[in-house]
């Protein structure tokens, strides 16, 4: 099984239980493991037979800026 690791994203959102919270918004430093077979693009050398680190880190930037949550394990939802 390969990995692709986005470490280091930051986004900013209005996600937490305080009124301050989601008023204001707070900063999220967000790491992302995405475990994958990619023997496939290994062996033919093609973008679509792989996974597009920009597609990844618009998910997860759209999913920590959309729509705020009270909790933050129901927060990120692409």
């Amino acid at each position: 099984m390969d990995k692709i690791i986005l470490s280091g994203m930051v986004f900013y959102g209005f996600h937490g239980m305080s009124e301050a919270e989601q008023e204001l918004g707070q900063r999220f430093d967000v790491d992302l493991v995405v475990q994958l077979d990619l023997k496939r693009a290994g062996e033919s050398d093609m973008l679509e037979d792989t996974v597009s680190y920009t597609h990844l880190y618009r998910t997860v930037k759209r999913s920590w800026r959309g729509r705020a949550a009270n909790c933050l394990r129901t927060s990120p939802r692409p």
